[in-house]
């Protein structure tokens, strides 16, 4: 038997607790001790934990995607005009003229010849071949420069070099389906810059 005050170990003749002296109310066994109130408390901390970071979680998506079916903005690059010197990387550019045509001397094109006349200058320190020109159509496709073009006397050609501060002035030529197109121009290849002029 133990005592129901202090738990101290009674013997069944026991009269009262030695310890307590406490006389009455005895027990076979001592209770149980209660839960301590610190672990409930630890309890309540780790669950308010878990629920703010699932609070900051969720912030945290929908900041980042409002609407998965939406795309993100885009500022539209600046899309410029013939007659307009246009300068990005290292080169200046301006378109003078664009025209078609059906033939180049004896040369007949796969589908049209699209001739662009225009001014280059380079802008760097050194002198530098010409970056690659190429046409875009509404749809987003490329078009690069024809061979055919070597045949106009004015042609820059695939390898026209110039020196620092010297403007060119020469034709590029396609071989497209007569429509409507943008000229891309390169700044130059390490700089991988580019814009565009609406040939309409």
């Amino acid at each position: 038997m133990f005592c129901r005050n202090c738990g101290n170990q009674l013997t069944d003749s026991s009269a009262a607790c030695a310890k307590c002296g406490l006389q009455p109310s005895f027990q076979s066994t001592p209770e149980p001790d209660k839960p301590k109130a610190k672990s409930s408390a630890l309890g309540t901390v780790i669950l308010s934990v878990l629920a703010i970071g699932f609070i900051l979680a969720a912030i945290g998506g929908l900041s980042g995607n409002n609407n998965s079916n939406t795309p993100a903005a885009v500022t539209p690059a600046k899309v410029h005009k013939i007659g307009e010197m246009v300068t990005v990387g290292v080169w200046s550019y301006e378109v003078m003229d664009v025209h078609w045509a059906k033939k180049i001397g004896d040369q007949w094109p796969d589908a049209k010849f699209l001739i662009v006349k225009l001014a280059a200058q380079n802008n760097d320190r050194t002198a530098s071949v010409l970056p690659p020109l190429k046409l875009v159509d509404n749809d987003r496709r490329e078009y690069d420069e024809s061979s055919k073009g070597i045949y106009l006397e004015d042609s820059f050609g695939i390898l026209k070099s110039v020196n620092p501060g010297v403007m060119s002035l020469g034709t590029a030529v396609f071989d497209v389906p007569e429509g409507t197109y943008k000229l891309q121009l390169s700044g130059g290849l390490e700089s991988g810059d580019s814009t565009t002029v609406d040939l309409q």
